[in-house]
C-alpha cells in the first residue's frame, strides 16, 4: 500500500537536498569569485608597485633593480612570489628567482591565468604591457612617442593558500549541507507525522462508524482547511447511507405490514376448514386463489422494482407514436374514469412520436393513469398532455387531488407509501409510482411530481429522445 507520509517525505528530503545542493554551489561559486577576485587584485597592485619602481634610462631602456622590489614580498622561490621584467622581445631585465614562462602576445590589459611555478606547485600570475616613467620628467615630452620603450611585468604568486581557503570554504559548505540533509531527514517525518495527525484522527474515527453509529458526525469546525471537505462530504455519505438504513427498515416494516393481512386470512381459511371441514365455505377456494394473486401481484411488483433498479430492465427501443401509446394505456381505466364521471382531456400532438421501449412505457402510462383515475375526486379533471422539443421529450399526466401537501408529493415513489386514509385498501400496495420511476430510469428519462395551488398533482416523464 502506498503511503502519502513516505512520499512526502521523500519527496521533501529530495526537495532539501536539491535547494541546499543549489545554494551550496551558488553561495560556494560566489565566494570562490570574491576570494579569486581579492587573489588577483594583490597581484595586480604588486605588479603595479613593480611598475612604479621600473623606470627608463635616456638611451630609453626600461630599468630595474631586483633589491629595489624586496620589499613588496619578492623573494623568489623562498615564499613564492614572484616578479620578472622584459622587453616586448622577451630580453630580461629583472627577475626575483627563476625565470617565469613568457606570456603571448602581452598587452596593456592584465590578463590573469595559472602557471607552474618554477619551484613546484600551481600558481597564479599576472601580466601586461606598459610604458616606464622616464628618469627625467622631462624626457618623455622631448622623445617622440615611437621611441618610447615597452616592457612586460609579469607577476605570480602560489595559489596554496588561495587553494586551501577554497577547500576550506568547500568543505564548509559540504558539511553543512550534510548537517541540513541530516536535519532534514530527521525533521521531517516528524513534521509529517504532527502535520497530518488530524488525517489518523479522523481515519480512527472513520473505522468506529458501524451500522448502529450512523448517526454519528464529524465536527467541521475546528478542523484545518484542508481536511473540512473531507469531513463535509464524510457527513453526506453519513446521511444518506442512514437515510437509506432507515428506508430499508421503514420497507421491511411495510412489507411486513402488507404480507401480515393476506397470511392472516390464509392462516384463517386453513384453521376454519381443518377445525369443521363439513361446514366449509363455498367461497374458500375462491377466496384463498384472491389471497394468493394479491400476494403474488405484491412480490411481481417488488422485483420488477428490484431489477429496475439493479440495471437489469430488458429494453427494447423501438419508434413509438405516442398518440397511439397513450390511448392504448388509458383504454383499460376508461370505463373506471366515466364511472366516477371524470373530465379526461388530451393534448396530444399529431404525429409525435419518440425512440423508447413500448412494454416499460405502456406500464409507466398504466400506473400514471391507475393512479390518477382512482385518486381524483368525483367529477375531477384528468388531463394528459406530450410534447417533444428538439432532442428532448416530456409528458404530463395531472388531475385535481384533495387532501395531499407538498410533503406528502415528496414521499409518493417510497415504496409502499400511501396516505394514511386509503392505508386499509388492499388494491393499492403502493408499489406503482415507484415502479414507474425505476421504468423510467431504466429508459433514461425522469419522472417527478409537483402540487400546485388549485391543487391539481402533476406527474411529468421526460427526457432526451434520441
Amino acid at each position: 500500500m502506498k503511503s502519502i507520509r513516505r512520499k512526502l517525505t521523500r519527496q521533501l528530503v529530495i526537495g532539501t537536498l536539491l535547494i541546499a545542493g543549489c545554494g551550496g554551489a551558488a553561495a560556494y561559486l560566489t565566494m570562490r569569485a570574491a576570494v579569486l577576485r581579492e587573489f588577483e587584485e594583490s597581484l595586480l597592485g604588486k605588479a603595479r608597485a613593480v611598475c612604479a619602481l621600473t623606470t627608463r634610462e635616456r638611451k630609453g631602456r626600461p630599468h630595474l633593480e631586483a633589491e629595489d622590489a624586496r620589499p613588496l614580498g619578492f623573494t623568489g622561490d623562498e615564499t613564492g612570489h614572484f616578479f620578472q621584467l622584459r622587453l616586448p622581445d622577451g630580453k630580461n631585465i629583472a627577475r626575483s628567482g627563476s625565470e617565469l614562462p613568457r606570456p603571448e602576445n602581452p598587452g596593456s590589459t592584465p590578463e590573469f591565468w595559472n602557471i607552474k611555478l618554477p619551484g613546484g606547485g600551481t600558481g597564479r600570475s599576472v601580466s601586461f604591457a606598459f610604458t616606464p616613467r622616464a628618469e627625467d620628467e622631462d624626457d618623455d615630452e622631448k622623445r617622440p612617442e615611437s621611441a618610447q620603450a615597452l616592457a612586460v611585468i609579469m607577476v605570480a604568486s602560489s595559489r596554496q593558500s588561495l587553494d586551501a581557503t577554497l577547500h576550506t570554504m568547500l568543505a564548509a559548505l559540504g558539511l553543512s549541507t550534510g548537517l541540513l540533509i541530516a536535519g532534514a531527514w530527521v525533521l521531517v517525518p516528524r513534521v509529517l507525522r504532527r502535520g497530518l495527525r488530524p488525517l489518523d484522527e479522523l481515519a480512527d474515527r472513520v473505522t468506529g462508524i458501524t451500522a448502529d453509529s450512523l448517526a454519528t458526525r464529524f465536527p467541521e469546525t475546528g478542523t484545518p482547511s484542508e481536511i473540512a471537505p473531507i469531513t463535509r462530504r464524510l457527513n453526506d455519505l453519513l446521511e444518506r447511507i442512514g437515510g437509506s438504513f432507515e428506508r430499508e427498515r421503514r420497507f421491511s416494516a411495510d412489507l411486513a405490514h402488507e404480507l401480515r393481512t393476506p397470511l392472516a386470512e390464509l392462516r384463517s381459511l386453513a384453521e376454519l376448514a381443518l377445525k369443521w371441514p363439513d361446514a366449509r365455505a363455498t367461497t374458500a377456494d375462491a377466496d384463498t386463489l384472491a389471497i394468493a394473486l394479491r400476494m403474488e401481484h405484491l412480490v411481481t411488483r417488488l422485483l420488477a422494482i428490484a431489477r429496475a433498479e439493479g440495471g437489469h430492465a430488458n429494453t427494447a427501443c423501438e419508434r413509438i407514436d405516442i398518440g397511439s401509446a397513450v390511448q392504448a394505456a388509458w383504454r383499460p381505466f376508461a370505463e373506471t374514469a366515466a364511472a366516477r364521471a371524470l373530465r379526461v382531456a388530451f393534448d396530444l400532438p399529431p404525429d409525435l412520436a419518440v425512440e423508447s421501449d413500448p412494454t416499460l412505457l405502456r406500464e409507466i402510462l398504466a400506473n400514471l393513469f391507475s393512479n390518477a383515475v382512482d385518486h381524483t375526486p368525483a367529477s375531477g379533471d384528468v388531463k394528459v398532455a406530450a410534447h417533444l422539443a428538439p432532442g428532448a421529450f416530456s409528458l404530463s399526466v395531472s388531475n385535481t387531488v384533495l387532501g395531499l401537501d407538498s410533503a406528502d408529493v415528496e414521499k409518493m415513489f417510497d415504496r409502499f407509501w400511501r396516505k394514511e386514509a386509503s392505508r386499509s385498501d388492499d388494491e393499492h400496495a403502493g408499489l406503482g409510482l415507484a415502479l414507474a420511476r425505476s421504468y423510467a430510469h431504466a429508459l433514461g428519462w425522469e419522472l417527478n411530481a409537483a402540487l400546485d395551488d388549485i391543487p391539481r398533482l402533476t406527474f411529468t416523464l421526460g427526457g432526451p429522445n434520441a
